[in-house]
């Protein structure tokens, strides 16, 4: 039987019951990632997205980050799912995808309530996420 992996994807997830979207990458490189909100005329997405410049250089798999833009009197925030390669269904992918959510969750989560009083709503929002992303990886061109 063939191994399934999937395309380059460059997708806006959400957050489920809270506000908030996500801008998921696997199998992109950074500068790939830079063309591409260039083309889509995604500013302010560009803007945050070329402050984690400095994550992608050594020698990670991904990463979940969360940037803040103020834009006149109000702050906009833009949190970012990056997993390097594409994503071949192995264990260690699942691991790699699940722990990146973990982080774009906590930074995410914070300061609406305590994670650890509250983390039933912590793990449906993990859930939620990855069944996205899944969701996403998934489908083919």
């Amino acid at each position: 039987m063939a191994k399934f992996i999937s395309n380059a994807v460059i997708k806006t997830l959400n957050f489920g019951s809270f506000p908030g979207k996500i801008m998921f990458t696997c199998g992109y490189t950074f500068d790939e990632i830079c063309k591409q909100l260039k083309k889509e005329k995604c500013d302010e997405w560009l803007e945050c997205f070329e402050t984690t410049k400095d994550l992608w250089d050594g020698n990670c798999w991904g990463f979940g980050s969360l940037r803040t833009k103020k834009i006149k009197d109000e702050f906009y925030y833009y949190s970012f799912l990056c997993l390097r390669d594409n994503f071949d269904f192995t264990d260690e992918s699942h691991a790699k995808l699940a722990h990146e959510v973990i982080h774009v969750c906590t930074f995410q989560l914070a300061d609406l309530f305590n994670l650890v009083k509250e983390n039933e709503a912590f793990a449906y929002t993990h859930t939620h996420i990855m069944q996205q992303c899944y969701e996403v990886l998934r489908k083919k061109k």
